[in-house]
């Protein structure tokens, strides 16, 4: 039985590997260093460092603000619709309804609904410029 070991080297500012015959001890924390090494390289790939995240983020105040005020406009503007109309829009854009379910509710034709939805969106596209 063939007990010698080898472990294979890359020479210093080369590409030429040698093949070096090393005892079990050596040859034994090589490969506990090189599994490590592969440990911590995996480890690093997956880990999340926080500038990763704040690069991520992206955050604009300004942006942030305009949609504040925007949102608050637009809850004014729903606030002077009258209950069909609101339930109209609140049902279609933040219940994720369709016309032909709100006209079901309402017992009457999708397309009734669909020119009520139209007519509700220019009245609150006016209330908003307005408001600007």
């Amino acid at each position: 039985m063939n007990n010698k070991k080898y472990i294979y080297v890359k020479k210093y500012k080369s590409d030429i590997t040698e093949k070096i015959e090393v005892s079990e001890e050596v040859y034994t924390e090589y490969w506990k260093y090189t599994e490590k090494e592969k440990y911590f390289k995996k480890y690093e790939r997956n880990k999340i460092s926080i500038d990763d995240i704040v690069i991520d983020c992206k955050f604009n105040l300004e942006d942030h603000i305009i949609t504040k005020l925007m949102l608050d406009k637009l809850n004014v503007a729903l606030s002077k619709l009258n209950d069909e109309e609101f339930k109209i829009i609140t049902d279609i854009f933040f219940n994720s309804k369709t016309e032909r379910e709100v006209a079901k509710e309402f017992n009457c034709k999708f397309y009734k609904v669909h020119t009520k939805k139209i007519s509700i969106l220019k009245k609150l596209k006016n209330m908003l410029k307005n408001e600007i």
